[in-house]
């Protein structure tokens, strides 16, 4: 069986093990073989330094999705969201905004280290004055993005009046927001291809 040039190694192996899966009864039919398989060596083409920005600031939606992995039901994420944006400890709930303004931004500001030392981030991990990226902040829109309102809690412990979710709705929402103000995440991308099999690349 001759390979394309276009098929990867995780393809090619995927490929491989769902051709054989099915095909044994017994173990020692496996181990025979397994005895067969040959050493295959990896060759490396390139190494490349990339860069991935920090994530958008996330919609209600995104907020639900995250609490539901812990049972939480979206009815109750809106519910306490909603108490804590009447306290004006959390933006309006309902947004349809992606960014925000570079008003809200710079009201936001001055409460970025108390935010960070609620939620246990460090201020060194954090470039408050780097310009962020119309990915962020744009003029515009009316709401902004969901994003920790000015009135800043003295602790999370003190948001248990709004219920059970009300800590992990605000230490996610503003996690996200100060990561906005860190650097962009950096990987190194791998090119490869095996020695005795070079169109197999990955």
């Amino acid at each position: 069986m001759s390979h394309g040039p276009k098929m990867s190694l995780t393809t090619y192996l995927l490929y491989q093990w769902l051709r054989t899966a099915q095909r044994f009864d017994k173990t020692e039919d496996t181990q025979k073989v397994a005895n067969q398989l040959k050493t295959a060596h990896v060759v490396v083409d390139e190494n490349t330094r990339k860069q991935t920005p920090p994530e958008t600031l996330p919609d209600l939606s995104i907020i639900s999705a995250k609490l539901s992995k812990d049972g939480a039901s979206a009815k109750t994420v809106l519910f306490t969201y909603q108490k804590m944006y009447e306290a004006t400890i959390v933006s309006y709930p309902r947004t349809e905004d992606k960014t925000i303004t570079p008003e809200q931004l710079n009201e936001l500001k001055p409460f970025i280290p108390k935010l960070a030392t609620l939620v246990g981030v460090s201020m060194n991990q954090l470039n408050v004055d780097k310009e962020l990226s119309t990915r962020y902040v744009k003029a515009g829109g009316a709401h902004g993005a969901n994003r920790p309102g000015t009135n800043v809690p003295d602790s999370l412990d003190s948001l248990k009046q709004y219920g059970p979710l009300a800590i992990p709705i605000y230490d996610y929402l503003t996690r996200k927001f100060l990561a906005i103000f860190a650097e962009n995440a950096e990987f190194l991308e791998h090119h490869a291809h095996l020695q005795e099999y070079p169109d197999l690349r990955e």
